[in-house]
């Protein structure tokens, strides 16, 4: 087993890759007929993998000022179930396609899911457009029953553009041997790498899980950054001779590296 007696180097490379990015789309972009509802839903399908929500775009039949709120509801065995996300107040709507920017809420998906959208007055309506015959993926919530209606002789005009949470890679290159693990024992760094602005936290943890020391949290532009390691808790105590892990977390990357300190 060899020993690095001296400092070392960690380098971690947070960086972003180009996320893919799909447009949800169910209708033929050929509406003949608008509907009048208070809430209305369509199933989503996404690929396999967990994905991000960025755009939620409804195509309205007439300008209104209508507030209206985008739901995002998870799957129930195939009917519309919990929400996964109830905001983005929408306070006026063209006549037209409408986009909804919904990337800074983080909202993730996976497989079927459900997005609508809902007359924040419980007393009004608003006109989507539709078409028929159906494509069994649309949706309407009857307030005098309190639940989810299919609606399969339309298709409503509701799509949804997801970006892959995947898209972001992360990458570790350190100082290792056979073992995979970095032993030190004396001092290291910690090195790291950022290529656009981000928060970054940097942790120490045991090997059961619990986290004995925080060497970094804030945010940091671009740029080749090290931190030291110096071998004790938050209560500057000496740590005794054992496995550790330090994670690096950047906005969208985690990173983790086993190390064991010798004394």
């Amino acid at each position: 087993m060899k020993l690095i007696s001296g400092t070392i180097l960690i380098l971690v490379v947070c960086y972003s890759a180009p996320a893919e990015e799909i447009e949800l789309i169910y209708d033929d972009n050929s509406p003949s007929s608008c509907f009048t509802l208070g809430c209305v839903a369509v199933r989503f399908t996404a690929p396999e993998g967990v994905w991000r929500v960025k755009t939620f775009r409804y195509l309205s039949c007439f300008e209104t000022g209508k507030d209206v709120r985008v739901r995002i509801l998870e799957d129930s065995s195939g009917f519309p179930g919990e929400d996964i996300f109830s905001g983005a107040l929408v306070s006026s709507s063209i006549a037209g396609w409408n986009d909804v920017d919904l990337s800074p809420e983080g909202i993730q998906v996976k497989g079927d899911f459900y997005a609508g959208l809902e007359c924040v007055d419980t007393t009004s309506f608003f006109d989507i457009a539709a078409s028929s015959p159906g494509n069994t993926r649309g949706w309407e919530y009857l307030r005098s029953h309190q639940d989810w209606e299919p609606r399969d002789a339309y298709t409503f005009y509701l799509r949804v553009v997801i970006t892959e949470k995947a898209g972001v890679e992360e990458e570790i290159k350190p100082m290792v041997f056979d073992s995979g693990q970095v032993i030190i024992s004396k001092a290291a760094k910690i090195g790291y790498t950022l290529s656009e602005p981000t928060n970054v936290k940097i942790d120490a943890w045991e090997a059961c899980g619990e986290r004995i020391k925080t060497l970094k949290d804030g945010f940091e532009p671009p740029g080749n950054y090290s931190v030291d390691l110096v071998g004790t808790d938050n209560r500057g105590e000496r740590l005794p001779r054992g496995v550790y892990f330090i994670s690096i977390e950047c906005d969208r990357a985690r990173a983790t590296q086993k190390i064991v300190i010798v004394r």
